[in-house]
C-alpha cells in the first residue's frame, strides 16, 4: 500500500505541471498572451515553463511591433 502511495504522490508531483502548462498553451492558443506560467525549478518542467513564458513574451512583443508598424 506504502508503495501505490508513493508512486501516486510522484505521478501527481509530475503530471499536475505539465497539465497546468497545456491549460495556459490552450489559454494562450486562444488568443490570451497575459498569460504566464508561475512553475519555477531548475529541472525540465521548469525549463519547460521558462520558455513558456519567454515565447510567450517574444510573441506579445511581435504583436505590438506589428500593431505599431502598420499604422
Amino acid at each position: 500500500i506504502l508503495a501505490i502511495f508513493i508512486s501516486f504522490l510522484i505521478s501527481y508531483s509530475i503530471s499536475n505541471p505539465i497539465n497546468s502548462i497545456m491549460k495556459l498553451m490552450k489559454s494562450v492558443g486562444e488568443g490570451k498572451l497575459n498569460e504566464s506560467s508561475p512553475i519555477k525549478g531548475k529541472n525540465e518542467i521548469g525549463q519547460l515553463s521558462s520558455s513558456f513564458n519567454n515565447m510567450v513574451d517574444k510573441v506579445s512583443d511581435l504583436i505590438l511591433e506589428t500593431r505599431n508598424t502598420s499604422k
